[in-house]
């Protein structure tokens, strides 16, 4: 048999994706999640567990798991060193060209990966709807996309500077999109590893493919979103206040999707350069001398200039035009509530938003 052959053979065993699951202490629900991947109608994947050092039945259940399906492997572990670092282990040992990242205690769709793959075609990244539910599986009659951002439209780029859309249990992505940059940053490696898609061959959001992203005591992702998309009518007092004045919180992840852009090796250059840039403006103006400074409305100006070339759409436009008046020309925020009170406003008709 010649090298030619041997190459082919091992190709074609080669799972078209690598599930990427980090586990601990997730015993209670860990199990419904591995079924619900065994029972995708996608059945060319391989699923990698790499446990963060459990302290309940967590590691006898995977065991169980990958004794029964050979698709299952265990990465060797010692001790607690945080989710992204078993990441990078997971996708070090990863054998596809596309990558899913699994939850221990999310419930898939029988048909979420089949519909990724169909749709991810020449984009970077497709991700689906995240539908919420209780502890008891109980669904909560929205998803995490209800809760955060109107739905993204095709080409979108410029909504995922402000605010996270795409949540990594959801997503199937290129594996050469996962950088070590976007797994070694402070920020959520998912909103990283989205805005690298968007700026280069885009993202694509398929609202069928769903996962059943469970909310309970335990989770310490998407908090606020168990309480639905009336922001003002689910929150408490102190909770309000503390939306009220996040624009501090608003400005700093502003500036890292900037960064994160700015250092980027996966994007083209027009892109890093402009973002580069962004981020100049960002520092000189409100971090000069190390201390928040005031709104000044040439910020807006140059801003928009930077980014808009980059848009995708009038949708797209609109969108990140309202949110950067937001960040630089309110100093108080009560108006920022309107984006979470009314996630799919239709921002082309939403003029008086921005002008």
């Amino acid at each position: 048999m010649s090298i030619e052959t041997k190459i082919v053979q091992r190709n074609d065993m080669t799972p078209k994706i690598s599930i990427l699951l980090p586990t601990y202490n997730g015993a209670a629900f860990l199990g419904q999640q591995i079924q619900s991947i065994q029972g995708q109608t996608e059945r060319s994947w391989e699923l990698l567990i790499c446990d963060d050092g459990s302290r309940d039945r967590t590691p006898a259940i995977i065991e169980e798991f990958a004794c029964t399906d050979s698709r299952i492997r265990i990465l060797p572990s010692i001790g607690n060193k945080s989710q992204k670092r078993r990441l990078i282990e997971l996708l070090d040992s990863s054998s596809s060209s596309l990558i899913a990242v699994s939850d221990q205690d999310d419930v898939w769709a029988s048909d979420k990966l089949s519909l990724l793959i169909e749709a991810i075609e020449n984009y970077d990244l497709a991700f689906g709807s995240s539908r919420l539910i209780t502890e008891d599986g109980i669904q909560l009659g929205y998803t995490l996309l209800d809760s955060l951002l109107p739905l993204p439209k095709p080409n979108d780029r410029l909504i995922y500077l402000f605010k996270p859309a795409v949540s990594g249990h959801a997503m199937l992505v290129r594996r050469n999109m996962i950088t070590d940059m976007s797994l070694r940053r402070g920020a959520h490696f998912d909103w990283l590893v989205s805005l690298d898609c968007a700026f280069r061959a885009g993202t694509v959001y398929v609202k069928s493919a769903v996962t059943d992203h469970r909310m309970h005591a335990l989770n310490q992702n998407n908090g606020f979103a168990r309480h639905g998309h009336s922001v003002e009518q689910h929150l408490s007092k102190k909770s309000i206040k503390k939306y009220l004045f996040a624009i501090t919180e608003d400005r700093l992840n502003f500036l890292a999707a900037c960064e994160h852009l700015s250092d980027s090796m996966v994007v083209p250059q027009e892109v890093s350069s402009s973002f580069y840039q962004a981020q100049n403006l960002i520092r000189r103006t409100w971090y000069k001398g190390n201390r928040p400074r005031m709104n000044y409305p040439s910020l807006y100006v140059e801003l928009e200039k930077l980014i808009a070339p980059f848009a995708g759409s009038a949708h797209d436009l609109a969108y990140a035009r309202h949110a950067l008046k937001m960040l630089t020309m309110s100093p108080f925020l009560p108006a920022r509530l309107a984006i979470f009170a009314r996630p799919n406003q239709d921002y082309d008709a939403a003029t008086s938003l921005v002008d």
